[in-house]
């Protein structure tokens, strides 16, 4: 997928510009990346870059005017107007669609620059007059960076993904015992740790320094998740207004794109939110929901009626017999894209997305809404028969069960799923889907999660969704969701409730997850 590569560290040019290539060939598997390099001998960096056209990272590299400053950057930022305001000079003479003004902003700002970036980004940026350059990336590590130091030659290098580093460097073509045990146990691997021996991410929040060539770095942070005290002034009864508040001033933020977005709407609440906040006017909303080869499941279903309901064009995108038909494929791709994270039960993923381009090059989701508020999970521990916790590993199974321990006694449910669910498993998915398009996600914008986190635990976000589309939308409010819950109240709405919840799993299984004929007669009985 689209992201950064490079080494820093003194090594001769045409080497290093070799392994550049080999790293960028090794994440060009679309046609439509748009590519480059960029080389400062002096600083000793050697980098290159993918980008999806047109895109928000589609201008690299920014450099100043007087060409001392340059940026290499990957990923999306929503600065609002008030943030934007002290870069005005920049803005005017580049564009807010893109990465392009970021140079003017650190020009203005200095190091406050990296405090004022909203979004999930990694990048490095040069400057000449101090003689360093820095690597740094979001508050939740979201977009990855992976690294790897030469022990022998001190030479550092990094890559969006893991693959970029394991064609140039053999020494890590070697699994991680820890990182294996974690991904069996929980289906991801915990904090710096990847699936790949030598090879680590680099920390949230970081801040890294580099000296010219291989003087050595400075490993900091510009953020911590500390930095976001708990507020005892947040109370029950007011939060869902400030949920709603927020939504509201930041929203004009995703929608807002040199290519109008389209919207990936489902039957929950998540999406509904986004639509209640914000208000497009009837027919300015391109809207489409994935669905199986055959049949419409009950997200399918209300996500139509949702649409309908706010006068929204929707479309059903729909796996085709090619997907089966090329399942071996589909399967490999997945697992090669994801860096091995994603298995073959995402195999669907990439194929939808493509899809999905068709409509907007941009997609705007409703992901990550019922962890970072209402305390969904699916971060769950993996059974595994006796013989694993028996065999080789089974002293790394028993560390990463105390990490995971240490893990969940976070305390708050929002502060779990920013921090680590959401970085370390959920963002699988969204980077399958952002090897075919720009996914943007409102819930994890900065005002948002850290109304999250700064919510005393005490207080459940399970009301928020129903009071904000209620309030804002009441007839949105009134259509269930997939999990049949809706504003109204009574006996008739708790037993569709009950209902929905009890058959959510089901209409899954019964619609997709049977094979070939057992599904068709199944769906038949059920009809019949």
């Amino acid at each position: 997928m689209p992201g950064i590569v490079g080494l820093i560290g003194t090594t001769p040019r045409a080497e290093a510009v070799h392994k550049v290539e080999l790293m960028l060939d090794a994440m060009s598997y679309e046609p439509f990346y748009s590519r480059g390099l960029y080389v400062n001998e002096m600083l000793g960096l050697y980098a290159g870059w993918l980008v999806h056209p047109k895109s928000f990272s589609d201008c690299m590299p920014v450099v100043s005017e007087d060409k001392n400053i340059a940026l290499l950057f990957h990923g999306e930022l929503f600065a609002s107007e008030d943030q934007l305001a002290g870069s005005r000079r920049a803005v005017q003479r580049s564009s807010k669609w893109n990465a392009s003004h970021l140079v003017g902003l650190y020009q203005e700002l200095g190091q406050g620059f990296f405090h004022k970036l909203n979004g999930t980004f990694c990048g490095i940026l040069l400057d000449s007059y101090c003689g360093t350059l820095q690597i740094f990336n979001d508050r939740m590590g979201y977009e990855k960076l992976y690294c790897h130091n030469d022990p022998a030659t001190g030479v550092f290098h990094f890559a969006s993904e893991a693959k970029g580093l394991l064609r140039v460097i053999p020494g890590t073509r070697e699994f991680d015992r820890q990182g294996v045990a974690q991904f069996l146990r929980y289906g991801c691997t915990f904090d710096e740790t990847t699936l790949y021996k030598g090879i680590r991410l680099l920390p949230p929040g970081s801040l890294w320094e580099f000296a010219p060539r291989n003087a050595g770095r400075k490993e900091q942070t510009f953020f911590i998740p500390q930095d976001w005290r708990v507020d005892p002034a947040i109370r029950p009864d007011s939060f869902p207004e400030a949920v709603s508040n927020t939504l509201q001033r930041i929203l004009p933020r995703y929608f807002e794109a040199e290519i109008p977005p389209a919207m990936s709407l489902t039957g929950g609440w998540d999406t509904r939110m986004i639509l209640a906040c914000h208000g497009a006017a009837a027919g300015t909303l391109s809207c489409y929901t994935f669905a199986g080869i055959t049949g419409d499941t009950v997200d399918v279903c209300q996500a139509k009626r949702v649409a309908a309901e706010e006068g929204q064009d929707h479309q059903v995108l729909r796996l085709q017999s090619d997907f089966l038909e090329n399942f071996e494929h589909h399967a490999e791709k997945t697992v090669y894209v994801s860096d091995g994270y994603g298995g073959v039960s995402l195999s669907h993923e990439i194929y939808l997305n493509r899809l999905a381009r068709n409509i907007s090059q941009i997609r705007l989701t409703g992901n990550f809404g019922s962890e970072v508020f209402r305390g969904a999970t699916t971060f769950k521990e993996i059974p595994l028969g006796h013989e694993w916790f028996d065999g080789e590993l089974h002293g790394e199974f028993q560390e990463c069960r105390e990490q995971w321990r240490n893990a969940r006694r976070e305390g708050n449910a929002a502060r779990f799923a920013v921090f680590k669910e959401i970085p370390w498993k959920l963002a699988t998915i969204a980077r399958l889907a952002g090897s075919q398009l720009q996914v943007r996600t409102p819930y994890l914008d900065n005002e948002i999660v850290r109304l999250a986190c700064v919510c005393p635990p005490t207080i459940s976000g399970k009301s928020v969704p129903p009071w904000v589309v209620g309030s804002l939308s009441p007839s949105l409010g009134r259509i269930p969701t997939d999990r049949g819950e809706s504003v109204t109240r009574g006996l008739g709405e708790a037993f569709r409730r009950g209902w929905y919840k009890g058959t959510f799993k089901l209409d899954y299984l019964l619609s997709e997850g049977l094979p070939g004929r057992v599904s068709s007669d199944r769906r038949s009985a059920v009809r019949e």
